[in-house]
């Protein structure tokens, strides 16, 4: 075998000699001990990048390794892209021994992953949906498979929440947009229109300065899908942050939103349609919403919380964001993601670089 530019590949010799297969064609990879040292070969060469080979059979790896003589415990492989240092487990496990990133790999990674966010933009459908930022925090620790905070860098939510906020503001921006035109509705400058959203059905009610029925006609091309929850959802992320100050926000209110949509999910029950009574929520067939969580300590747990609010109070929770010809753009908070209002989210990166020394990462902006 040889090594080429940190790539593990097989070398001619008289062992690899050609082969003819089936179809009458001459093919070294076509015998099994060619495609046995090939199979090394690409084990090696992932390995040697710091990634873990992709296998059918995870032991896979563990059983290429052992046949190259490696024991049990810690090895190093270097074929000339750095020297990385894994654990061969007696089990068959082989685990990347965590280490700290370089700034070069970490801000090499950022960027891969900025550029895919900003490729995203350009097929955003016509559907409201939007990013979810833990998925890409695993992600960024699957690709570098290190530990990811030391003395020189550092990811924190005051900068990468507000900056996927910033990000997925865009993408809903440019969905709604679709949506409208496929709908054949247009925005003038002119037109300013309010979105207002219910927490339990999840329904986009329009108002605003244009007639009512080029509201109900938003409000219809708006109710479809997953749409009225996704917006709402992002309405929430946008505000639920203390450097947002949003007071559409209560602790309780989204307690009740989440907790309907918790029981609905695993009991099929809206609590918002049940009859409150003591610590009980009565369904309209006059089941006890508690009797039927009783073998779950957790779901019990989530009523005891419960318990001192009602569905019916003044909380209603209704969400409500502005949108005219330019987007989106956020209603009572400090804070906003509107197009050209998001400076403030670089004023948070330099504020972190001045405070705390170190170099802040983002994914998006």
């Amino acid at each position: 075998m040889t090594v080429h530019n940190g790539r593990v590949e097989w070398a001619r010799s008289e062992s690899f000699r050609e082969v003819k297969n089936a179809s009458g064609v001459y093919s070294n990879r076509n015998s099994d001990f060619a495609a046995d040292i090939y199979n090394v070969g690409r084990i090696i060469t992932s390995l040697g990048k710091g990634k873990m080979p992709y296998c059918e059979d995870r032991k896979e790896v563990a059983t290429v390794l052992r046949r190259l003589g490696v024991t049990d415990g810690e090895f190093v492989v270097d074929v000339g892209n750095g020297r990385h240092t894994y654990r061969l487990h007696e089990n068959g496990v082989v685990e990347r021994m965590s280490g700290y990133a370089s700034i070069d790999e970490v801000r090499s990674t950022c960027e891969e992953m900025r550029q895919r966010n900003r490729e995203r933009l350009n097929r955003t459908g016509n559907t409201i949906e939007f990013m979810n930022g833990y998925e890409d925090a695993a992600r960024l620790s699957q690709m570098l498979e290190v530990k990811w905070y030391n003395d020189d860098f550092c990811f924190t939510g005051k900068v990468n929440d507000a900056e996927e906020n910033e990000f997925n503001r865009q993408m809903i921006n440019r969905q709604i947009d679709n949506i409208l035109r496929e709908a054949g509705i247009d925005i003038s400058g002119e037109e300013n229109v309010v979105f207002s959203i219910e927490p339990y059905e999840y329904k986009i009610t329009v108002s605003g300065n244009i007639p009512d029925e080029k509201c109900m006609q938003i409000e219809q091309a708006l109710n479809n899908k997953e749409n009225g929850r996704n917006l709402y959802n992002h309405i929430y992320f946008c505000a639920k942050n203390e450097w947002e100050n949003s007071t559409q926000l209560s602790k309780w209110g989204q307690l009740k939103r989440h907790m309907n949509d918790f029981f609905y999910e695993k009991l099929g029950v809206k609590l918002v349609e049940c009859k409150k009574q003591g610590d009980d929520f009565i369904t309209k067939d006059g089941k006890s919403v508690r009797a039927m969580a009783s073998h779950n300590d957790m779901y019990t747990h989530y009523l005891n919380l419960l318990a001192p609010h009602d569905y019916h109070d003044d909380d209603s929770q209704v969400l409500e964001i502005a949108y005219n010809s330019t987007g989106l753009h956020d209603l009572h908070q400090d804070c906003g993601y509107g197009n050209g209002d998001y400076g403030w989210i670089y004023d948070n990166i330099e504020w972190v670089k001045s405070e705390w020394g170190k170099e802040v990462f983002c994914l998006f902006v």
